[in-house]
């Protein structure tokens, strides 16, 4: 164990990594009868990341809304253990505070990519925007608008709603109707 929620793996030709157990963490908290599930998920998740040869798969790219903080802390956390070179994240600016990053959303977990990645599988820097997005709105659970006196709220399975802000559609009719209800 490094610290508290981390944990060092070492594969079988002594590479090393980190396993980050927050997440697991608070789906424990907020169900600890679900223990076991949790245990199996994140072990299936780890064991798919350590995988020498993993094909990503085109159609699971998405993009993920991240703020520029979570850049610096992802570059500080290789450093602090011990990575030669920083991670190239596959990502572009979105506004001054918030950066669009580009993932696989397998299954079991979603694996941040970067652009060699993106080069291996032919996919180019002006190509990948328009293939996740396209991508999410396929894999997105229903959009519901939530509708309240003074606050609504856009929701879609809790896991991409910050994703959403990528949707022209959507923001498109919502103004729509909005403008037409005036």
């Amino acid at each position: 164990m490094k610290t508290d929620l981390e944990l060092q793996l070492t594969n079988a030709e002594g590479e090393a990594s980190t396993a980050f157990l927050d997440n697991a963490y608070k789906e424990y908290l907020h169900d600890p009868k679900a223990i076991e599930d949790v245990i199996q998920r994140y072990t299936v998740s780890y064991l798919a990341i350590t995988k020498d040869e993993v094909r990503i798969d085109r159609a699971r790219i998405v993009p993920i809304i991240k703020d520029r903080q979570w850049l610096s802390e992802i570059t500080q956390s290789l450093r602090d253990r011990g990575a030669k070179e920083p991670l190239e994240n596959a990502f572009e600016e979105f506004n001054e505070r918030l950066v669009i990053v580009y993932a696989e959303d397998s299954p079991t977990n979603i694996r941040y990519l970067t652009w060699k990645h993106l080069e291996e599988i032919g996919v180019s820097r002006t190509q990948v925007r328009a293939l996740a997005v396209s991508n999410l709105k396929k894999i997105l659970p229903k959009i519901e608008i939530h509708k309240g006196p003074v606050l609504s709220m856009v929701t879609a399975g809790g896991d991409f709603e910050a994703c959403l802000l990528l949707v022209n559609e959507l923001w498109t009719v919502h103004f729509k109707l909005t403008e037409t209800s005036l």
